[in-house]
């Protein structure tokens, strides 16, 4: 079981998504042999905020942001 240290390290995310972003998430994760929809989220994330530090400053809109995260 994960430590006091260990939660305080690592906050909890929830959030709710549409269906259609869940199968495309699920695709996703299967194609890269993921199991753990926190794993493949937390993978996402990471990807994603290491790549936005190179843009520090621009902007993008709602809509980029889930196309990016949807793959398109």
């Amino acid at each position: 079981m994960p430590t006091e240290e260990w939660f305080k390290e690592n906050p909890k995310v929830s959030a709710y998504i549409s269906k259609e972003l869940n199968e495309r998430l699920l695709v996703w994760m299967k194609q890269r042999g993921i199991k753990k929809v926190s794993q493949a989220l937390t993978a996402i994330l990471q990807e994603h905020l290491e790549g936005s530090q190179i843009n520090a400053g621009v902007q993008s809109s709602q809509a980029e942001r889930v196309a990016a995260l949807e793959g398109k």
